[in-house]
């Protein structure tokens, strides 16, 4: 789950759940929409 101090959550991570074809244990980080939208943009 993403934990970017940047993002609408402040320093928690996103509490924001869903769906994912990911294995928890993959190195890849998960965004949920609205973080994805803002480490893009």
């Amino acid at each position: 789950m993403c934990d970017k101090k940047d993002h609408f959550h402040g320093k928690e991570k996103c509490v924001i759940s869903f769906k994912t074809t990911y294995a928890p244990d993959r190195p890849e980080i998960v965004y949920c929409e609205k973080c994805y939208q803002q480490e893009i943009y």
